[in-house]
């Protein structure tokens, strides 16, 4: 996620104990010896005998594919069952299905990610993911120093003129929130709708001004409120800015945060009206399934294992865009609403990733009126 912080210090967190088991099978490459020349004797017999040797061309085994050893640097724990948790398991997936070495460090700050990404290095690690956006000056000054390691790195947009051993994974949310206004403006009662996102950043503006587009496209009368709380997995303060929203009428909030999440579903549980809710990168209906109507599952794998396929085809750098359909999806909605509503949001999400429907990206600046 595009600068994404650690947890913060003085926050009360919430952690939601994610038990993880991360198998990572060791894949031995048995090399099949050349099987030697076989010689087949055929005798012909006509007015003189005569012998054929026909010799076979001997068997040959394809060099296996080269493996390289994976390390990830992640800015949160593994356990926020959002962004740090899908790129954990996206990793595992990766040791799993190519049989490499992978390992990872979490909780890592800009000021220690220079160090461990070297210590990773010196250790034979041949791909370095910084897995946030807070990295990219790191990863911009460590790729030209190391030119045999590929490292990638999170944008919102496509960065010029990098190191040719720099990958980039591209987040483009907007097209994922403009589904979840539209869903909002088809299923708010009150006409007024919530935004609760961590930071006031390029992409995270792109979401906002995407979710209040779709709410305006589905109820014109609808009211979008929004807040960026500054923290990613303070549950309190996600909490303050949702039962504020609350305060003012919103039945449906959304998310752009990680274990705040947890306080923006305690602020619904404990409305006074039903308050739906929608979460971020992984499906959480199960957390909470009468209040969570839908989830913005954004599976940083999908990228990553790209770029390891790519690394071991000879590829050291280039850019994977994580977008609806891409990587980026809209989790089922379970919840007993009109079926024509899920009808709607489904052929919207079909007609998008069809180019049938296309969705504004504003980044410079908030185009939702305030109050």
């Amino acid at each position: 996620m595009y600068m994404r912080n650690a947890l913060s210090k003085t926050a009360v967190v919430v952690i939601i104990a994610v038990v993880i088991i991360a198998v990572i099978a060791a894949i031995g490459v048995a090399l099949t010896s050349r099987a030697p020349p076989v010689t087949t004797t055929v005798t012909i017999t006509q007015t003189q005998v005569r012998t054929e040797v026909v010799t076979a061309s001997p068997t040959t085994t394809p060099p296996p594919k080269p493996k390289i050893k994976v390390a990830m640097i992640l800015p949160g724990t593994i356990q926020d069952t959002g962004w740090n948790t899908m790129a954990y398991l996206g990793l595992a997936e990766i040791g799993r299905k190519y049989g490499v070495e992978t390992s990872y460090s979490e909780r890592i700050g800009v000021a220690d990610a220079d160090r461990v990404a070297r210590e990773y290095i010196g250790s034979g690690f041949k791909f370095v993911i910084f897995h946030g956006g807070e990295y990219l000056d790191i990863a911009k000054k460590l790729a030209p120093e190391y030119p045999d390691v590929s490292f990638s790195v999170v944008t919102s947009d496509v960065v010029p003129d990098v190191p040719p051993n720099l990958w980039q994974l591209v987040t483009k949310y907007y097209k994922a929130y403009y589904v979840i206004g539209y869903l909002a403006g088809l299923v708010t009662k009150t006409k007024v709708v919530g935004f609760v996102g961590a930071q006031d950043f390029p992409v995270y503006r792109g979401a906002l001004n995407a979710f209040y587009l779709g709410a305006k496209d589905a109820n014109p009368d609808v009211k979008v409120l929004y807040a960026f709380t500054g923290s990613w997995d303070d549950p309190v303060v996600n909490k303050e800015a949702a039962e504020a929203m609350i305060a003012q009428g919103a039945d449906f909030i959304t998310v752009c945060v990680d274990l705040g999440f947890y306080g923006v579903d305690e602020a619904a549980k404990k409305a006074p009206k039903h308050v739906w809710v929608v979460s971020m990168d992984m499906d959480k209906y199960s957390v909470d399934p009468d209040h969570v109507i839908t989830s913005v599952i954004i599976n940083t794998g999908t990228g990553y294992d790209y770029m390891v396929s790519k690394i071991l085809e000879g590829q050291k750098g280039g850019h994977y865009v994580l977008d609806l359909g891409k990587g980026i999806s809209i989790a089922p909605i379970r919840v007993d609403i009109p079926s024509d509503i899920k009808d709607k949001v489904t052929s919207l999400v079909n007609d998008i990733i069809a180019g049938k429907v296309k969705v504004k990206e504003i980044t410079d600046k908030i185009i939702v009126p305030k109050g």
